[in-house]
């Protein structure tokens, strides 16, 4: 359970499930990687994915500190999943970048 005065019990609740967690919003104020995460909709967050709750930014771990590599794989799932243009924008820049032609 996770007490702070600037969480409210109704921005969210959390599960814990195998290695990856659930995050559903149950009110307004919950982003997760900047985005908003509407109320009454739930997204799966992989180790490494930052989260906020009102004012307060977590971080999603396991055994190990997520690193800068956990952080961007966890990003991307989640907007694989729920923003696929933004994704396919990013990996497009992403190889452009790289010198790789497409």
């Amino acid at each position: 359970m996770l007490v702070d005065a600037h969480i409210l019990p109704l921005h969210a609740t959390v599960r814990l499930i195998g290695d990856r967690l659930m995050l559903r919003a149950t009110g307004e104020g919950v982003t997760v990687f900047t985005r908003k995460l509407a109320a009454g909709r739930k997204t799966m967050l992989t180790h490494g994915a930052t989260f906020n709750l009102g004012d307060m930014a977590l971080q999603f771990n396991t055994v190990a500190p997520p690193s800068a590599l956990d952080t961007q794989r966890a990003e991307r799932t989640l907007l694989f999943k729920h923003a696929p243009l933004t994704w396919l924008r990013r990996q497009c820049a992403r190889l452009a970048m790289a010198g790789r032609r497409f």
